[in-house]
C-alpha cells in the first residue's frame, strides 16, 4: 500500500470515529455503517474484513479505548462515546458539559483533548498489523480469529458489563476469574453419564462419560493427579479440559496406560458426517515440566498430562468434538458425580443408570448443583434423567449420583 492510499484510509478511519461521538455515542448498530472502522480491525487481526463481526468491532474499540490511558484526553473522548453511562446517556454537548465542568476545563479545551485522543487512536488502529495468511496456511471454512487482543477486548466488555449490572467497585476482573481462566469455553456441550456393569464383578461398575461440545482447539489436555489439592490448582489454571483424580496412594506407572486405553477424543464433521478417532499420548517430562512451569502448587512428579494434538482442517466452528471417557469404580461407594471443568454453555445433562449392576436393588436420587440453573434435588422413579441446564455453568457446578438399598 503506498503513502497515498494509506492517508486516505486514515483519513476516512478519523471520520468515522469521530461520527461515533454523535447521540448515544459508542454503540454496536452505529458500527454496521463503518466499512473503515471494520477495515482497521480486521488488519490488526489478520483476517478479513467480512470475518469480523459488529460485537467484535465493538469490543475490540473497548479495548483500545481503555489502552489510551487514564489522562484528561482519554477521559474526555471516552466520555465523548458515552462510555460507561448507561442506556440513555445525555446528548454529546450535554456530556462535554459535564466533563467540562468536572475537570475544570473549557469546553474548547475539552474537544482539543478528544481530536488528540483520536488521533492516538487511529494510531493504534494502523499500527501493528498481523498479515493475511497464504490460502495454504488458513481454513476456506474458518479464518483463524481468536488473537490475543481480540481475547482481552472481550474480556474488557464482560468486566464492564458486570460492573454495569452489579456494583462491583473495582472487582469485576476477579468476578471474572471465577468464571475460569480458560479463553475458549466449550460452546453448545452435551453431558451424558451412563452407569454399566463392570468386567470386574458385581461389586464394581463402570462409569461411562461422553461429553460433546463445539469450540475450535488446538489440543484437547488431561491432567491425572492423586490430590483433591493438585486437582484444584490444573483446573484453574485454564490450561487443562479435563482433570482425573487418583487415589493418593496410585501408581501412574500402572494408573497411565489404563486411563489411555479407556479415553478416546473423536471429531465430527457435521458436514459430511465423518468422523476421525484421535488416541492420548503423555507427555514427554521435558514438556509436562513446561506445562506445570506456571503452576507453582503443583510438583512435576506428581502430575501426569495426556494430550490430543487437534489437526489444523478440523479446528472449524462445523466441527463436533467429543470426548468419552470410562473408569471402573465401587459399587459400595453408594455415590458418583460430574463436575464442569471449566466455563461452557450446557444444553443438558443425561444420566442413565438402567444397566447398573442389580439395578433393581438400587434407589436412585439426582442432586444437582448447578445454581439457579437447575436447583432442586430429584427423586426419579425411572432410569434415565436428563437436566435441561440450558445456561453457563462454572467450575465447580456439576451434579451428583446417589443410591441406597430399596
Amino acid at each position: 500500500m503506498n503513502k497515498t492510499s494509506i492517508k486516505n484510509e486514515s483519513s476516512q478511519l478519523l471520520q468515522e470515529l469521530r461520527l461515533l461521538r454523535k447521540g448515544s455515542g459508542l454503540v454496536v448498530w452505529k458500527l454496521h455503517s463503518t466499512p473503515a472502522i471494520r477495515l482497521a480491525i480486521a488488519k490488526q487481526l489478520g483476517v478479513g474484513a467480512d470475518s469480523v463481526t459488529v460485537d467484535q468491532m465493538h469490543s475490540y474499540l473497548l479495548y483500545e479505548l481503555s489502552e489510551l490511558g487514564t489522562g484528561e484526553p482519554a477521559q474526555a473522548l471516552r466520555s465523548a462515546y458515552a462510555i460507561g453511562q448507561g442506556d440513555n446517556p445525555e446528548s454529546l454537548t450535554r456530556r462535554r458539559a459535564e466533563i467540562s465542568l468536572r475537570v475544570n476545563r473549557h469546553p474548547d479545551t475539552i474537544k482539543n483533548y478528544e481530536n488528540r485522543a483520536l488521533q492516538e487512536l487511529v494510531l493504534r488502529l494502523t499500527k501493528h498489523r498481523v498479515p493475511l495468511p497464504q490460502a495454504s496456511q488458513q481454513s476456506p471454512r474458518q479464518p483463524q480469529i481468536y488473537k490475543d487482543r481480540l481475547k482481552r477486548a472481550l474480556q474488557k466488555t464482560v468486566t464492564d458489563g458486570l460492573g454495569g449490572l452489579y456494583e462491583l467497585g473495582t472487582h469485576s476482573t476477579e468476578v471474572l476469574r471465577c468464571f475460569g481462566r480458560n479463553p475458549t469455553p466449550y460452546l453448545d456441550a452435551n453431558i451424558e453419564c451412563t452407569l454399566l456393569p463392570s468386567a470386574r464383578g458385581v461389586d464394581w461398575y463402570s462409569f461411562q462419560y461422553r461429553l460433546t461440545f463445539h469450540t475450535p482447539k488446538e489440543f484437547f489436555r488431561v491432567g491425572v493427579v492423586r490430590s483433591l489439592q493438585d486437582a484444584t490448582a490444573l483446573i484453574s489454571s485454564g490450561l487443562f479440559d479435563e482433570v482425573t483424580q487418583l487415589n493418593p496412594g496410585a501408581d501412574f506407572t500402572i494408573e497411565i496406560p489404563t486411563i489411555i486405553s479407556s479415553y478416546r477424543f473423536i471429531i465430527h464433521d457435521t458436514e459430511t458426517g465423518g468422523q476421525s478417532p484421535f488416541w492420548f499420548t503423555e507427555l514427554s517430562a521435558e514438556a509436562q515440566r513446561d506445562c506445570l512451569d506456571r503452576i507453582w502448587q503443583v510438583d512435576p512428579d506428581n502430575c501426569r498430562i495426556l494430550e490430543v494434538r487437534v489437526p489444523a482442517t478440523t479446528r472449524i466452528e462445523s466441527s463436533l468434538y467429543e470426548l468419552r471417557a470410562t473408569m471402573d469404580m465401587r459399587v459400595a461407594e453408594h455415590y458418583a458425580y460430574w463436575e464442569t471443568p471449566g466455563f461452557m454453555y450446557v444444553n443438558s445433562i443425561t444420566i442413565d443408570v438402567s444397566r447398573f449392576p442389580q439395578r433393581k436393588k438400587w434407589k436412585f436420587f439426582m442432586k444437582p448443583f448447578l445454581g439457579a440453573a437447575f436447583p432442586v434435588m430429584l427423586e426419579p422413579e425411572g432410569d434415565r434423567f436428563t437436566l435441561p441446564a440450558s445456561s453457563w455453568l462454572m467450575p465447580g457446578h456439576g451434579v451428583a449420583m446417589i443410591w441406597q438399598e430399596a
